[in-house]
């Protein structure tokens, strides 16, 4: 491929299924919110379309905006959708496992799955593969020790992981 063909190419959406239904729901909600805003447009025009110096006017104008950029995002993420399904493959951490891990000074042991970005959070454990963290044990082994750093308000912070155990995706 050819640089402007690499630049032209779709950005895909990995994501769950769980969470493809919930932008489809999400979506459906905006487009009725969005025929809501543009009757307001309307309505706080008047009948004299008197849009001059009208709060309302420029408000419900804004929401417009808003939601219709927020539709176009969600439109966008569903046009080049890949979903991400449980990974049978337990030999390394990738998207689509569940990891056990256990932080460095920590006694208890913590869970996390491993999705796409827009899965992040949707349900407790989940993280983005482009999380500090997923990238920091993504093609570790169990028994692993992985290193990350992430951002704290004034420094850079290293945190230290062992890899416990790799485990189907549970999602």
């Amino acid at each position: 491929m050819t640089k402007p063909e690499i630049l032209n190419k779709p950005k895909l959406s990995l994501m769950t299924e769980f969470t493809k239904n919930l932008l489809q729901v999400n979506l459906a909600d905006l487009k009725e919110e969005y025929k809501l805003h543009k009757r307001e447009v309307g309505e706080a025009a008047g009948t004299q379309s008197d849009w001059h110096d009208n709060a309302a006017f420029d408000e419900a104008n804004r929401l417009v905006d808003v939601t219709s950029g927020q539709i176009s995002e969600i439109e966008q993420k569903l046009r080049n959708v890949q979903i991400i399904t449980p990974r049978e493959d337990i030999t390394s951490v990738d998207i689509g496992n569940t990891v056990i891990i256990k932080f460095a000074a920590e006694t208890d042991n913590e869970t996390f799955t491993i999705l796409g970005p827009d899965d992040s959070r949707r349900k407790p454990g989940w993280i983005s593969y482009s999380s500090e963290l997923a990238q920091g044990i993504l093609g570790k082994k169990a028994g692993d020790i992985a290193e990350y750093s992430s951002m704290d308000v004034k420094k850079t912070l290293t945190h230290t992981v062992k890899i416990i155990e790799i485990q189907r995706g549970n999602f």
